[in-house]
């Protein structure tokens, strides 16, 4: 019996920096200001489609590389799982990709899970994977380069039960698990370097119940846990400047450094 086979296509905007892989050292003859397709199938035999926009303008961040930026994106019909490929091939040149642009996912609601790849150094400025009511799971890959994660990220994943954060990430921005109310379980990858957690970061989780902050820690800003109306018990590992209004009224503060 021959058997037919549904296949959709979803189109995400995501950065790329290139990485070397030819004795040359000019960059390779790309088009400045097109559009690149690139094409791969899932897991489950669907086509994902990934739309970058070339910019042909250096990168101070990683010396050599050409920055792409956000052109556009068009969510799927279906739900859908993504992930994210650490490299691609275009011209001759391998390129990683390094950064997703703001609003890349933006009010996804079919985005079920994604798998970010370890060259990812930057999430977005804002809005990355904002309002994605059905998104489930966040992977990152082990030896995540991951050290930013822009405003309201993931704010709005009502749907998000757990997260590990990588442990080059410096700072939790404002925001960005904001209204998070199925996330419950929080960890610090080994080693983490979190210095910075922003106002509102983590409000409005409210099936968050404890959490044990890295030692890293040093400042926690306004309103970073308000309206975690479960939040009973926060575990330090530092002495961080604690807004007054950080954390609901009922929650314990542990120190366990001391």
């Amino acid at each position: 019996m021959k058997k037919s086979f549904f296949i959709f296509l979803i189109t995400i905007t995501i950065t790329l920096g290139i990485v070397a892989c030819s004795d040359k050292n000019e960059s390779p003859d790309l088009p400045v200001d097109g559009l690149l397709d690139y094409e791969y199938v899932t897991e489950t035999g669907d086509v994902v489609t990934l739309t970058f926009f070339i910019s042909s303008v250096p990168s101070v961040e990683i010396p050599g590389t050409i920055n792409y930026t956000n052109l556009r994106k068009c969510q799927a019909k279906t739900n859908y799982k993504v992930k994210i490929p650490e490299t691609i091939e275009y011209a001759g040149f391998k390129f990683t990709v390094w950064n997703i642009t703001p609003r890349a996912f933006y009010q996804d609601k079919n985005l079920e899970a994604v798998s970010i790849p370890a060259g990812v150094r930057t999430i977005g400025n804002y809005d990355v994977f904002l309002g994605c009511e059905n998104l489930t799971d966040v992977i990152f890959a082990d030896n995540s380069q991951l050290w930013w994660l822009g405003l309201s990220t993931f704010s709005g994943c009502k749907s998000l039960k757990s997260i590990t954060i990588p442990a080059k990430v410096t700072s939790i921005e404002h925001e960005v698990f904001h209204n998070c109310e199925s996330l419950a379980k929080i960890d610090f990858a080994e080693g983490s370097r979190v210095r910075f957690i922003g106002h509102h970061a983590f409000a409005g989780c409210k099936s968050l119940t404890t959490i044990t902050l890295p030692s890293s820690v040093e400042q926690i800003d306004e309103y970073a846990f308000s309206d975690c109306d479960n939040l009973k018990t926060v575990i330090l590992n530092s002495n961080p400047a604690i807004a007054p209004s950080a954390f609901p009224s009922n929650t314990s503060i542990v120190y366990n450094n001391q």
